[in-house]
């Protein structure tokens, strides 16, 4: 898939005009890779908006059942008010208060109480127009999933009496509908039955989507879980292979027996430590570790760093950029040929910093006199080439390994990571507050390989250029 992946971005990166000089073959294989990929994308972005919509609908359906509760509520509360008081009235006779009393409860419904959330599915089949409108827009894409799949059967049956033009459910008519659903399908008013019927294909279709009993062949995320996973057959003849450079037994038992070993001794050592009051156990059973005592300041880094400063003196990022350019040759590599002019080299730079940061094209033009924020598009597109930044990241790395301090650094076999944070929906699976953003995301750690140093700026420039590009294939269009 990677390599297809490259091929496809061969034609986002070069100019219309240039297609002319490839061979056929060269410019079919292109346009194939690149009309595969973007189906792929454009089939997960289809369903993953579907999801969210399908949830924004849930949501609203649950409010506006939390709203009609509490209006019950208020409304079973004034009736009972009323009763106490005919009660209270002695001077009527008892047949009275008895008549006023029927005339009270003579609106109230016949039905048994229903638990909350089949209030919310009820609610739900009320907004049938968004639901069909949702359920029309998925009937060209082709899915499959198990066998007896009951999303997919009703899915089916549902398009069926789309295309006929029925507004009502036919008696007698088999539908695979789980218990919670049943009785809404069932029910005596054959549109409000078909209308629960679409209901619960479409959130149907979305948990079978989500846990992979629903899936959809031209797509990167909801593919068949076999397609996603090691084939069997190959899975069975490099099994070995796989456990031994995992250092893995090939058994469950003998795994499970070393980490119980592991957690008797650090639950052993977790004693010691609370004996020797280290870590103090709460009433809640949470750990708590003693404060720790400060060092001693060490003056001495500070007087290096401060040294330092004052020999190198003040230097604009602009002037670093340029001198390390000039020193390396990195953009010469970025762009596989050397810049035909300033304005070429200056949008480059640009480019790098709308990559690393996240400031975009037009942000980065306004900063820079004389620079069009289409040119600085260009290149950052030019940038996700692979092995480019990668490239020219090596470049930087071997000029400073010319200097000693370098030395002082390692030779990079630990590999350190660095955390990034993506912004995420509250209803987002584990999310974590971001303290200096403050809304709700994940952290995600990119770690930096072998014979990599401290100072890495073109490294988190093709992190962050990939993190960029993976929130616009899942951005809502």
């Amino acid at each position: 898939m990677e390599k297809q992946r490259a091929w496809a971005k061969r034609i986002e990166a070069r100019r219309p005009v240039k297609i002319r000089e490839l061979k056929a073959s060269t410019r079919t294989l292109e346009l194939v890779f690149f009309l595969r990929v973007t189906l792929l994308e454009l089939t997960d972005s289809l369903l993953y908006q579907t999801g969210r919509r399908v949830s924004d609908l849930v949501r609203q359906a649950y409010e506006k059942t939390t709203t009609k509760q509490a209006r019950s509520a208020a409304d079973y509360r004034q009736r009972l008010l009323a009763i106490k008081m005919l009660v209270g009235e002695a001077e009527r006779s008892a047949e009275e208060r008895l008549a006023e009393i029927g005339k009270l409860l003579g609106d109230l419904p016949s039905k048994p109480a229903m638990s909350h959330a089949a209030s919310v599915r009820e609610t739900l089949t009320e907004d049938n127009q968004r639901i069909r409108a949702l359920l029309t827009s998925l009937r060209e894409l082709d899915f499959a999933g198990r066998e007896a799949e009951p999303s997919l059967r009703q899915l089916a049956l549902v398009t069926k009496l789309h295309d006929s033009g029925a507004s009502e459910l036919p008696r007698g008519s088999e539908v695979p509908a789980s218990g919670s659903w049943h009785d809404l399908i069932e029910n005596d008013d054959r549109k409000r039955a078909l209308h629960a019927l679409e209901a619960s294909a479409i959130t149907g279709l979305r948990k079978g989507l989500r846990r992979g009993s629903v899936w959809i062949h031209h797509s990167l995320s909801f593919r068949e879980r076999d397609q996603l996973l090691i084939p069997s057959t190959q899975w069975e003849n490099e099994r070995d292979r796989h456990l031994s450079s995992l250092a893995l037994p090939s058994t469950a038992n003998a795994f499970i027996d070393r980490l119980s070993e592991h957690l008797k001794v650090n639950l052993a050592a977790l004693d010691e430590a609370r004996e020797a009051g280290r870590v103090t156990i709460g009433s809640d059973g949470t750990l708590h570790l003693s404060a720790l005592e400060a060092l001693p300041t060490d003056g001495l880094p500070r007087k290096t760093r401060d040294m330092l400063f004052k020999a190198i003196g003040t230097a604009q990022f602009a002037d670093l950029i340029m001198e390390m350019d000039a020193r390396t040759g990195f953009s010469a590599v970025l762009l596989a040929r050397r810049a035909r002019d300033a304005n070429e080299l200056v949008a480059l730079y640009g480019a790098l910093i709308a990559h690393g940061t996240e400031i975009d094209a037009k942000a980065v033009a306004a900063m820079i006199p004389q620079l069009d924020a289409a040119h600085i598009s260009t290149l950052m597109r030019a940038l996700e080439m692979p092995g480019r930044l990668a490239r020219a990241n090596d470049r930087v790395i071997e000029f400073q390994r010319t200097h000693t301090i370098t030395e002082l650094w390692g030779d990079g076999q630990r590999a350190s990571s660095d955390s990034m944070s993506l912004d995420t929906s509250p209803t987002f699976s584990m999310p974590a507050p971001i303290p200096a953003a403050h809304p709700r995301g994940r952290n995600l750690y990119a770690r930096a390989g072998p014979a990599r140093n401290c100072v890495q700026p073109a490294d988190r420039a093709q992190r962050a250029t990939s993190w960029r590009r993976d929130r616009r294939r899942r951005a809502p269009q």
